[in-house]
């Protein structure tokens, strides 16, 4: 048995009194590290998969996306070969459970050095055995205390292979493989229903999300009669934000960060420089009802949200453009605005006016000018009419919402399940 204290055990938050046949081992016991290889040295001509943190699925606990580099522009965290079985953790916040065993087709890839990478011992350890130990809060909260840093805490490898888990048998290797296995595939059932449900989950939650979209097509398709195209400069007004930076005063800066569609996000709050305030024209500054809307950053560009409700001190930096009704009693509804261009058809003339080029797969130099925004052509039934579907949309909205929400919920209550397989089955009680 490993040589481990009491305190290093209660970490583990005791998952159960083990038997007399299982013992507590280290992962270093159970599994050595991998090699390092430096691509632009031994094969600059040639090509290579690379795993790096965005690759895992934490979710799915898989690796589900690389890259395929030339061994010249290997990045300078390109050091560590992978083979079919290895387990790789990410050291950076090990709570997020970045965590996968490596699939036969990539084999002898090369993975970051923010992977600690376990090569299970094939005579005492199975390799599903050790992944799904990693996986289980038995080692994730051994690591949490052990996280150094503060903007990106962090484990190192000597921490990971220093954990422990419980083995069965370890005296007995060839009895202890077999339980392995027999454990391992009971777990593997057991969560094969537990993605069914997530799958279902998914699926609901996909069709919850469309309920506005399909709402919208229905509104557009019933008002056709009664609507008529009016430029964006007849009936609102369009310009950008003037904060910059960030600062200790009073005034809060909404930032591309916060907006998102249909709500407003409160979290990370930014402030103004003191020094800033007074240049502030005094229309930059929120009202409710206002229409916000990402300026900037392929992306990004084009996300709109809607101010149900803010404070007097509440502004935008230049990446974010307000919008607002010239005559919202008798002419334009800033809901409906928002309705309209958040859906495809709104995004697609926003969209269609951008400039630049994008150089990132998700973010790019590309953005769109208050100039462009008042050229865009804006369907505009009576204002009764605007009303009436506001309130629809809105109705359909929190339905949606409300759905969401529930299935957060089942999905959160799918993880515990999920933690309590794999708990059980480190007790030996599956």
């Amino acid at each position: 048995m490993v040589n481990t204290d009491l305190k290093q055990l209660e970490l583990v938050n005791k998952t159960g009194k083990l038997s007399e046949e299982w013992h507590w081992k280290s992962l270093s016991y159970l599994a050595r590290d991998t090699e390092r290889i430096n691509p632009s040295k031994h094969f600059p001509e040639n090509t290579f998969k690379y795993v790096d943190i965005g690759s895992v699925d934490n979710h799915l606990g898989k690796i589900v996306k690389t890259q395929t580099l030339l061994g010249q522009q290997a990045p300078s965290r390109a050091r560590k070969l992978i083979k079919a079985d290895d387990i790789i953790i990410a050291t950076t916040r090990p709570y997020l459970r970045n965590i996968a065993i490596v699939p036969l087709e990539l084999n002898q890839a090369i993975c970051s050095t923010g992977f600690c990478v376990l090569r299970a011992n094939a005579d005492i350890a199975v390799p599903k055995y050790v992944y799904y130990a990693c996986r289980s809060n038995i080692v994730i909260k051994q690591l949490i205390p052990k996280q150094r840093g503060a903007s990106y805490p962090a484990v190192t490898d000597n921490d990971i292979f220093e954990s422990v888990i419980p083995v069965p048998f370890p005296d007995n290797p060839i009895r202890s493989l077999d339980i392995q296995r027999r454990i391992v595939a009971r777990i593997e059932a057991l969560l094969a229903e537990v993605k069914e449900s997530r799958n279902l989950i998914y699926k609901i939650e996909q069709d919850a999300k469309r309920f506005l979209s399909v709402a919208l097509d229905e509104v557009f398709t019933k008002l056709e009669s009664v609507i008529d195209i009016v430029q964006f400069d007849k009936i609102a007004t369009a310009f950008n934000g003037k904060a910059i930076g960030e600062g200790e005063s009073s005034i809060r800066v909404f930032k591309s960060k916060h907006v998102y569609p249909h709500s407003l996000r409160l979290d990370k709050p930014s402030f103004m420089k003191v020094e800033q305030v007074p240049k502030i024209p005094k229309n930059r500054f929120l009202r409710p009802s206002d229409v916000l809307m990402a300026n900037a950053a392929e992306g990004t560009l084009g996300r709109v949200t809607y101010v149900s409700e803010c404070e007097e001190q509440w502004t935008v930096d230049g990446k974010i453009m307000i919008l607002r009704s010239l005559d919202e009693q008798n002419l334009l509804l800033n809901k409906w605005l928002y309705y309209y261009l958040w859906s495809a058809r709104g995004r697609q003339e926003i969209l269609s006016r951008r400039t630049g080029t994008a150089f990132a797969e998700n973010r790019g130099q590309t953005g769109i000018s208050p100039k462009s925004v008042l050229e865009i052509p804006v369907p505009l039934p009576p204002i009764n009419e605007q009303r009436q579907a506001v309130a629809y949309l809105d109705s359909i909205q929190h339905e949606a919402d409300e759905i969401l929400k529930l299935l957060e919920q089942d999905a959160k209550l799918l993880d515990m399940l999920e933690q309590s397989i794999l708990e059980r089955a480190f007790r030996g009680e599956l």
